[in-house]
């Protein structure tokens, strides 16, 4: 009985036949054989349509052999479509470019491996293919076909294209960002965008390798390095932001604000920092708090005026009216120096508003000596005991066109400015004001005043002097060579301003390590009148009824003492609701009207809208010592014809009152009083 063939014995045969059915022989073979064969066959095609990946045979032409159903659907045909509609593999290619490379490598090496091409579909939408493709060739050399898997690849591609976007719009966003961005980790900075560069003043390179320690200002070390530290170990209380200073390369020092996040960085902790240059908004707070300072300040000042102005008033008035009758003698001597000093107090409370900007600066023509030596008196007190103060300060070295209170301004910089110098060694402030000529242009001085006769006020200390290098920069905005604490580089940029626009210039005489000499030199011009004249008695004065309203009652008593030495009949009330009511019950009895403007129960602008209800063609004249509420513009809007300010003198009361009651008429100082 013969017996069955095993299995390797019938894969013999089908070879055997499959070559000579390749070479055209005719062939007889047994049943088992040819059997066996077809089930290979089938096997073999089974697995060739049902694969997962695409699989295909083709011509060194490019024409499809064969191939799978998967290969055919990844391009959206059926088999025998792709075969019959698509003559040549190269028709499918987005880019002719990628073709021709293919057919370089395949000429070169035979075979691609996890190639990449880009190719349409039927419907005209593309995909990305990995093509794995082998060449066979017959004994000679000759190309008989090529055999290729494909991998669909378009939804990878895809997701790739979007990470590559998403990184470049990242990358730019970060590059291009006006933070400092950086991570931190092992105390180092890592990946640092180009803003951190521009921030540090450090290359990459330089970054890579320096502890970002070294970056922070030593005051704020301690306090960034530990919190560094604890958000590293994961604690999650600390502050995402905070505030703190660098210093760079070239040992700038800049505020910065730090917003930082733990992250992964390469496997281990670390933080992404977005670093904000803040100094400028630092500057601003800073000039904020300065002006709110000054705001309150300024209110404060505005109080201060009212109250010492009605203080002055009876002073100045009652001193004036004693003097009218006091004999030439000793006492006349002390009246006029308590009228002198009432004048200086006066011209103090209009410096306080000045300095608070309650009211703006005005030149007038004056002798600055007085001015100089009040202002050498306040600081006195300021200066260090290891100061000495040496005063050459001329009676009368000439008039020139300034604002007293920026006399003021400038001796007090330029004497703080010495006392810094001289340090706490101590030494000689010398001041002097003295009549001199203008000097000669020099390199170091600003543009000045044409030749002529000036006044001089010079500041001289014994200090450290200034560097020679450093002489064409002291009047810049800013400049300064002290500490932050100590200065911030306006004092002399103020100077320079003042003297210039009195159209004065500056002089300065320095020696490193023996002391500095700022010469002011201003132009002389004609002096106007004296700062307080003796009350005359040939003020304009007349018989008018005159309502005087004031809540104070030593400045009732001075105003009707005036008010009747000139003449005048005087009602006079602390309380403005009797002031009101006494006016509506006989309003014809009175010609004038003299009210303060701040009062308890009505304020004198209110009271004077509504005595015009009553009369509307009554004068009145509002005092005020100092009011944000009402402006001269406002009152003559409300119809109030005068303003006058506090401290009354009986001079500028009696010319006003004239003024008001006697309308286009010039007031005649030289009329004989009425009393």
């Amino acid at each position: 009985m013969a017996t069955k063939p095993s299995y390797e014995e019938l894969e013999g045969r089908i070879e055997a036949l499959e070559t000579a059915l390749e070479k055209g022989a005719e062939v007889t073979e047994s049943k088992p054989v040819l059997k066996a064969l077809q089930d290979k066959e089938q096997r073999l095609q089974e697995f060739f349509d049902r694969a997962p990946v695409g699989i295909f045979q083709s011509t060194p032409e490019g024409k499809y052999r064969s191939l799978n159903t998967r290969f055919a659907e990844m391009l959206g045909y059926a088999p025998d479509e792709l075969i019959r509609e698509v003559s040549n593999i190269a028709d499918l290619y987005v880019d002719p470019v990628q073709r021709e490379e293919v057919k370089r490598r395949l000429a070169k090496d035979g075979r691609l491996d996890d190639h990449h091409i880009h190719l349409r579909r039927k419907d005209g939408s593309d995909m990305w293919m990995a093509i794995f493709v082998q060449t066979r060739r017959d004994g000679d050399g000759n190309i008989l076909y090529y055999d290729g898997f494909t991998l669909d690849i378009t939804d990878r591609k895809r997701a790739e294209r979007a990470r590559r976007e998403s990184e470049e719009k990242y990358r730019t966003l970060i590059e291009n960002a006006n933070d400092a961005i950086f991570v931190a980790q092992d105390e180092v900075i890592k990946f640092p965008n180009p803003k951190t560069v521009e921030v540090t003043e450090y290359s990459v390179e330089e970054l890579a390798s320096l502890p970002f320690a070294q970056l922070i200002h030593p005051q704020d070390r301690d306090m960034v390095l530990e919190r560094h530290r604890k958000r590293i170990s994961g604690d999650t209380d600390l502050p995402a932001t905070y505030a703190f200073r660098i210093r760079t390369k070239s040992g700038k020092e800049l505020s910065m604000q730090l917003n930082t996040i733990l992250v992964d960085w390469e496997g281990r902790p670390a933080t992404l920092n977005f670093l904000r240059d803040i100094t400028e908004q630092k500057k601003l707070e800073s000039q904020l708090h300065q002006a709110q300072k000054m705001q309150a300040i300024g209110t404060l000042a505005g109080g201060i005026a009212h109250d010492f102005n009605n203080i002055l008033t009876p002073i100045i008035i009652q001193t004036e009216l004693a003097l009218l009758n006091a004999p030439e003698n000793g006492m006349r001597n002390s009246l006029q120096e308590v009228l002198e000093a009432g004048h200086r107090a006066k011209d103090l409370v209009k410096q306080i508003l000045t300095f608070s900007r309650q009211v703006e600066a005005e030149q007038v023509a004056l002798n600055i000596a007085p001015v100089v030596k009040e202002a050498l008196k306040l600081l006195r007190a300021t200066l260090p005991t290891t100061i000495r103060i040496k005063q050459d300060i001329q009676a009368d070295p000439g008039a020139v066109l300034v604002d007293p209170t920026q006399i003021h301004q400038v001796l007090m910089n330029l004497c703080t400015n010495a006392a810094h110098a001289m340090g706490e060694r101590g030494g000689v402030l010398k001041v002097s004001v003295t009549e001199s000529d203008t000097p000669a242009a020099g390199t170091d001085k600003p543009a000045g005043p044409t030749p002529g006769k000036t006044v001089r006020l010079s500041v001289s200390d014994t200090g450290h002097g200034i560097d020679p290098s450093l002489i064409g920069h002291i009047f810049d905005p800013f400049f300064t060579t002290k500490e932050r604490s100590q200065g911030t580089g306006m004092g002399l940029s103020v100077v320079h301003g003042i003297v210039t626009n009195c159209g004065g210039t500056i002089d300065v005489e320095t020696e490193v390590g023996k002391g500095t000499s700022f010469h002011l030199f201003f132009p002389q011009t004609e002096r106007t009148s004296a700062m307080c004249d003796e009350p005359t008695a040939t003020l304009p004065g007349g018989r008018e009824h005159v309502l005087v309203v004031d809540d104070e009652k030593p400045m009732i008593d001075s105003l009707t003492a005036m008010l009747k030495h000139l003449g005048y009949r005087v009602t006079s009330s602390t309380n403005s609701f009797e002031a009101l009511e006494t006016f509506r019950v006989r309003p014809e009895h009175f010609d004038l009207v003299i009210t303060d403007q701040t009062m308890p129960n009505i304020r004198g602008d209110e009271l004077a809208q509504k005595l015009m209800g009553i009369k509307p063609d009554i004068p009145i004249i509002l005092c005020t010592g100092f009011s944000e509420l009402v402006s001269e513009e406002r009152g003559r809007e409300l119809g109030i014809r005068e303003f006058v300010m506090k401290p009354i003198i009986m001079k500028d009361m009696a010319n006003t009152i004239r003024t008001v009651l006697d309308p286009g008429k010039e007031t005649d100082e030289g009329t004989p009083s009425l009393a």
